[in-house]
């Protein structure tokens, strides 16, 4: 796993659903419970080519505090950066409320500030490491430079990662620290589904669930070059733990950013600044130069396009010798339902797994894999609800064989106002080994509409699958009819 996909999977496991919709001590204490349970999970949790574990890596040194806190003001800094960037003159935004649909619909992003890191020992000094991003969701291409840190022998050291993606089937990784470049291939949609993916952890993690709008309060007004804008802010302060302080300059005429900061202090010591936004914008040209997959000169290039490893076409795993369970996709509609891809067999075995598909209908019961997912479990608006699941169809790519479950909520679970970050995987064992291991993940993408359905809920069948097609009654409609006479049967 690279850093920029570290800290993401950081900032979904640990940030987006632990902000309260109002201050109080009750809600502080479910902030803190909430990372706690991810954490747990995430102890368990094994993803494919995963590198040293942020949080495991923080808690284990000598600051564990102010560390921990950079990290997490990772999180902030992909999340306060939506509410700026330049509108189209038409569409007036006035809030913080009108600052997501705006961007759902931007076609390209720039992002560019400044992260404050705590010494990283004693009398250390403050460090400021830049931070990039430039995704044209479009064409699928994306250039992002970010920190990250690591942990060794000589202790906790902070790192600079660039990936450089040019929409093809290739990913360019750059180690700055190391001096070094590799190159990783990937398929069409694992590009689209990466740069969509960005524009919506920036879209999440600015706004966070829309149910926190109400977190964010006018405190002050300030003319920046000529022109007025709102300052908005709102702040968080625990019993235990780090207190945190957003803060951003929008204009209530023109939707411009101007600027914004984020602030964290532990117990009565003093705000220290953690961010600094400098710029946001959305449907900015972007130079093709941009996105030039070059190796610095004096780089070592550690393989070339033709020896570069493919990415793999899942998002974690989970194994008991011989046996394992891959999670593949996981993409929520919009009415909460999630349609899951996930495979499981006995890795010492040849044996087909066809007939263990044949008794399977639409909307039926799951294939008894050695794994069977028959369930998924998350936290909604403080609420455990559980997803059941249900057979949609499967597919066979090289004789391994894939199944695609749909997982329906009792209640219907309105995306726009309750986004789910995590989503824990709830298996039964068919096989000697009994349930020895936990997994927990977030989703791809939220499919809004029938081009969402189709480019990538369908895209992905196809991708798993040795024929170029789906099943005709596979279509984003007919799932969400599905659902609901589920739902239905179930309530």
């Amino acid at each position: 796993m690279k850093p920029t996909e570290d800290i993401e999977k950081f900032i979904k496991n640990t940030y987006a659903d632990n902000l309260p919709a109002a201050t109080s001590a009750k809600l502080d204490q479910r902030v803190l419970s909430n990372a706690q349970e991810t954490l747990e999970k995430s102890k368990t949790t094994q993803s494919a080519g995963a590198g040293p574990n942020i949080w495991r890596i923080i808690m284990k040194t000598r600051i564990t505090k102010l560390a921990a806190a950079a990290v997490i003001i990772i999180a902030v800094l992909i999340g306060i950066n939506q509410f700026g960037g330049s509108f189209d003159g038409a569409s007036k935004v006035y809030g913080m409320s009108n600052v997501r649909e705006l961007f759902g619909a931007a076609k390209s992003i720039y992002l560019s500030g400044q992260i404050y890191f705590p010494p990283l020992e004693a009398n250390g000094e403050v460090q400021i490491v830049d931070v990039e991003y430039w995704v044209d969701v479009e064409s699928g291409r994306w250039r992002s430079v970010t920190p990250n840190m690591s942990s060794g022998p000589d202790g906790t050291s902070i790192t600079v990662s660039e990936q450089i993606c040019d929409g093809g089937e290739f990913v360019l990784d750059i180690e700055h620290t190391k001096s070094q470049a590799s190159f990783s291939r990937q398929s069409r949609l694992q590009a689209k589904l990466r740069s969509r993916g960005l524009v919506e952890t920036i879209m999440i993690f600015v706004c966070g669930d829309p149910a926190y709008y109400d977190l964010y309060k006018i405190v002050g007004q300030e003319s920046i070059e000529g022109q007025d804008y709102n300052m908005w802010e709102w702040s968080i302060e625990n019993e235990v733990g780090p207190n945190l302080r957003m803060q951003c300059w929008l204009s209530a005429t023109t939707g411009d950013f101007a600027k914004a900061l984020v602030w964290m202090k532990d117990g009565e010591g003093e705000w220290q600044k953690k961010f600094h936004i400098t710029n946001l914008e959305q449907n900015k040209i972007i130079p093709d130069d941009i996105f030039a997959m070059e190796t610095p000169s004096n780089f070592t290039l550690m393989n070339t396009r033709e020896t570069a490893r493919k990415r793999q076409l899942y998002k974690l795993t989970g194994s008991c010798d011989p046996y394992r369970l891959n999670i593949h996709a996981l993409f929520p509609l919009r009415d909460g339902t999630v349609i899951a891809c996930w495979s499981s067999r006995n890795t010492k075995s040849q044996d087909s797994q066809a007939a263990l598909f044949d008794e399977c209908e639409i909307g039926g019961s799951l294939p008894e894999l050695p794994f069977e997912v028959y369930a998924l479990k998350a936290s909604v608006n403080g609420k455990q609800a559980e997803f059941q699941g249900y057979h949609l169809c499967y597919t066979e790519l090289e004789g391994e064989f894939y199944e695609w479950g749909i997982y329906v909520p009792i209640e219907k679970i309105d995306s726009h106002q309750s986004r789910i970050q995590i989503y824990s995987v709830v298996y039964r064992s068919h096989c000697e080994a009994k349930s020895p291991f936990k997994l927990a993940s977030s989703p791809d993408l939220v499919i809004e509409n029938n081009v969402d359905f189709e480019t990538f809920v369908v895209g992905a069948i196809k991708e798993f699958s040795n024929q170029d097609k789906v099943p005709n009654n596979i279509t984003y409609e007919n799932i969400l009819i599905l659902s609901n006479e589920i739902r239905d049967s179930i309530g």
